[in-house]
């Protein structure tokens, strides 16, 4: 976006509101850029801990896991197969979207039935998680920096 320096004084406004358009623009895709950055940090965190919990002889999907729920198809932070019993890992932001988005993945997946693979959420900040009491009923919590005992537990 370019902007002339000799702006006339009936075309003040419509200047003023240009650049506080640019302005947020800027601030919200560094802030998806930061988010994302984040989001990838924490995955890379969450397959080391979950095969150092687990060990070698569980198998820890290294991307992001895609899993077909009762409707739809999802992709998960990461999954792994355990005594014939899948699970899929979440992570959860301290933010509404992020919540949002863990709940209705879950959802999608309880609907599966009795034979519906484990759900678990790991938030990265489990004080400050935003409709915890909904993501609990969808899904077993840990926080990021749970011992391993939790992690196997969890699953």
């Amino acid at each position: 976006m370019f902007f002339d320096l000799n702006v006339k004084e009936n075309q003040l406004i419509s200047a003023v509101v240009a650049v506080a358009n640019a302005a947020q623009t800027a601030v919200e895709n560094t802030a998806i850029h930061l988010a994302s950055v984040e989001h990838a940090d924490f995955r890379e965190y969450l397959w080391d801990r979950l095969q150092s919990s687990y060990g070698p002889s569980v198998r820890v999907e290294r991307k992001p896991y895609k899993f077909k729920g009762s409707a739809e198809q999802w992709d998960f932070d990461a999954g792994i197969l355990m005594d014939k019993q899948m699970s899929l890992f979440e992570i959860v932001t301290p933010n509404a979207n992020s919540v949002n988005s863990a709940v209705i993945k879950f959802l999608d997946v309880r609907d599966l039935g009795e034979h519906a693979p484990h759900r678990v959420a790991v938030l990265t900040n489990k004080d400050n998680p935003p409709r915890l009491t909904v993501l609990s009923r969808t899904a077993r919590t840990i926080s990021v920096d749970a011992p391993d005992e939790d992690y196997r537990r969890a699953a």
